[in-house]
């Protein structure tokens, strides 16, 4: 199990639910990975640094704070490696994810605003691009593993392969299915962010398809794996 992290709440917070489900599914092993890239400038006390010695600097607090937390969980007995790369995070997580043929991604849900709206977040591209299921931990804290599962369901290849993964790695979950679609004109039908408002404030997971589609087409067309990223009010597990 591949998990990103950057030292931040939400990246802790999803370090804590893979432990979790680690935990229940045997003792798999974490993998604890963080891109580095060159972190905010101060504009005080650092102007007689050079580009490398600020990137060297960020790279040892980085490492120091993926020990820390690779320790606090070796502590609960799970095995757990850390990997610092200098390269850019989505791509960085994905070929992780690969060379160590792991079967899932828990990245954390960061941040906000137009800029994640118009090129998508971290989290959003790697549950884009990634080929194996990703969660994404988001909302209020939630049981792990998961003890009640909301699964949108539309037929398609990619809800098949998020109820697969759900049977993975969390076998024992009760599961509540809904088929979501579209809002007809007429206002009959289910709209997908009505499923998200009344029933998924009882689930500890939700799960959905993923198309594949680029950035630019879900801004443009939406998605209900998009809405789920955007409002589901705890962590969503997406497949392709």
């Amino acid at each position: 199990m591949v998990v990103g992290f950057d030292g931040s709440p939400d990246a802790r917070r999803a370090a804590a639910w893979a432990a979790a489900l680690a935990r229940a599914r045997g003792g798999r092993a974490l993998h604890l990975v963080h891109a580095l890239a060159l972190p905010a400038i101060p504009h005080h006390g650092y102007d007689h640094l050079s580009v490398g010695e600020l990137l060297g600097r960020h790279e040892r607090e980085m490492r120091e704070r993926l020990e820390a937390e690779r320790d606090l969980l070796a502590a609960e007995g799970l095995p757990v490696e850390i990997h610092l790369r200098r390269w850019l995070p989505v791509e960085t997580l994905i070929e992780h994810a690969q060379s160590q043929g792991a079967g899932l991604v828990v990245v954390g849900r960061h941040g906000s605003g137009a800029s994640h709206l118009v090129l998508g977040s971290v989290s959003a591209a790697v549950a884009r691009r990634a080929p194996v299921p990703v969660v994404v931990v988001r909302g209020e804290t939630r049981p792990s593993p998961p003890r009640l599962v909301l699964a949108a369901l539309d037929g398609s290849a990619p809800a098949r392969a998020a109820v697969a993964a759900l049977a993975e790695w969390a076998p024992t979950a009760e599961v509540l299915a809904v088929r979501v679609r579209e809002a007809a004109a007429d206002g009959a039908g289910i709209d997908e962010e009505d499923v998200v408002r009344d029933l998924a404030g009882a689930a500890d997971l939700i799960t959905a398809g993923r198309r594949g589609q680029s950035a630019w087409e879900d801004l443009l067309t939406g998605s209900v794996s998009d809405k789920l990223l955007q409002l589901a009010p705890c962590p969503v597990l997406l497949a392709h």
